[in-house]
């Protein structure tokens, strides 16, 4: 698929690089041009291909015909922001701050994430309904520190282009488990058209060097994540009837499969009527299959896999409840949980009871995890981790998570850029700066960089067979 955004790493030094590698940094379609007379002579943009994932093996480890089909990223994002059409908003109906309402307001936005999608197994490029897009640079996490560095590739796996999130014993997931056996979980995220765009500025600004201001993705974005686990349903039994992906998560040896089972469904809408706490609507969605179909989605699940719709909505947030945070309090405004949904799982929610799923840490929130959306103005300070660790030891620290909701586009840390709840797009600018950094410095320094290291940035660019 012919795909064109900038890249924006300096053509000197991915030539120097290829001098001190022996290599030559070709890529596989060059699909257009872009006017280098907005960017710096020192990072002139190339465009072409955004890479898709990590690894691409070779046709020699594919077992089924069905096995050829490798995740490729929804890449075209608007050039413009779209007018939506009419009834194309089905939420909006529904008012997510409302106790009797919330619901209605998630199911809505679910079957709209799910129409298109479900049928063709999330191959948004599929979708003839509407289009959905994945945010880049997540196919390569490139950490500066030696050790991540001699950990080998992170980032996307090429079958469905999962990256990885928090390991978890089995008893985070099923708190009536004793088992202390830890589990992987994996997830892959989407942008409707909205966030596509959003997207697509955003990234523009970071590669003409000009990122200045906060990004904020409009009304109306949506964005939803599929968590998978690797727990089985004997040990985790809500995930009986579970949606199965087979995934190539074994880093030494891309031909395995692992299967790895829907547990959770994490959405986050930008809507005007949550202005009073964060400015979006944060849900989260439990697979349950031991009880069926959900009575929403039934109309849905004709000549589908059901497993699907067997999923319950745990809760809804738009706030921190900062008031209440502030005291170390429990969370009892700007969220609504649902107890029975959480006690399939768990027997409590994340910080003092914020909205909180199964694979997510239960020392932290949704929303907490989502506040450290940010980079710094100064592209040599290094982006921290969004996996920051929450330790209930540190009191102190965790509240600043909580006591405030930030507005979108505010950034966590004073004088940082916000990037408006979006940890995706902040990983992906993390990796792009270490690869850049990596590149620069190699070649001001005119030393030899690592094979290692040569064979991830050559990939960066262009992801072919090693």
């Amino acid at each position: 698929m012919q795909r064109q955004l900038l890249t924006a790493v300096s053509l000197a030094s991915l030539m120097a690089i290829a001098a001190a590698t022996g290599s030559s940094p070709e890529r596989r379609e060059n699909t257009g041009t872009h006017d280098s007379s907005t960017h710096a002579a020192a990072t002139a943009a190339l465009t072409g291909n955004l890479p898709d994932t990590s690894c691409h093996p070779r046709e020699s480890v594919f077992d089924h015909p069905a096995d050829s089909v490798a995740f490729v990223l929804s890449a075209n994002y608007p050039t413009a922001l779209p007018t939506p059409a009419p009834g194309d908003r089905p939420w909006m109906q529904f008012d997510p701050t409302s106790s009797v309402n919330w619901h209605s307001y998630l199911y809505a936005v679910l079957k709209y994430v799910y129409e298109g999608n479900v049928t063709n197994g999330f191959d948004v490029q599929k979708n003839m309904i509407r289009q959905w897009y994945h945010a880049p640079w997540m196919h390569l996490k490139l950490s500066s520190s030696d050790k991540a560095r001699k950990d080998g590739y992170g980032g996307r796996e090429w079958l469905h282009g999962l990256t990885q999130e928090r390991e978890a014993p089995i008893k985070d997931l099923y708190d009536a488990s004793n088992k202390r056996d830890s589990t992987k979980n994996w997830a892959v995220g989407f942008y409707n058209e909205a966030g596509g765009f959003a997207i697509r500025n955003a990234w523009e600004k970071i590669c003409d060097g000009s990122l200045a201001d906060t990004v904020r993705f409009p009304v109306g974005t949506v964005a939803f994540k599929l968590l998978f686990t690797s727990a089985h349903d004997s040990d985790v039994p809500y995930l009986k009837a579970s949606p199965v992906w087979l995934a190539s998560i074994t880093r030494n040896d891309v031909s395995q499969r692992t299967p790895l089972r829907l547990i959770q469904i994490d959405i986050m809408v930008r809507d005007t009527r949550a202005d009073q706490g964060t400015g979006w609507v944060f849900g989260s969605f439990l697979m349950d299959g031991r009880r069926g179909i959900a009575p929403e989605l039934r109309e849905m699940a004709s000549g589908a896999d059901t497993g699907w719709f067997c999923v319950y909505p745990i809760g809804i947030a738009w706030g921190n409840d900062p008031a209440r945070a502030a005291k170390g309090m429990e969370a009892n405004a700007e969220q609504f949980i649902d107890p029975d949904v959480q006690k399939s799982f768990r027997g409590t929610m994340g910080w003092h009871g914020r909205l909180n799923g199964p694979v997510d840490n239960p020392n932290a929130s949704c929303i907490g995890c989502h506040s450290q959306a940010q980079r710094p103005l100064n592209d040599a300070i290094p982006i921290p981790s969004p996996s920051k660790k929450f330790d209930r030891k540190n009191i102190d620290d965790l509240q600043s998570f909580f006591t405030q909701n930030l507005k979108p586009g505010q950034a966590l840390t004073p004088g940082w850029i916000g990037l408006d709840y979006s940890l995706q797009l902040q990983s992906g600018i993390a990796s792009y700066w270490n690869a850049r950094r990596i590149v620069l410095s190699a070649h001001a320094l005119r030393t030899r960089i690592t094979h290692a290291d040569s064979l991830r940035l050559r990939q960066s660019f262009d992801p072919v067979t090693p």
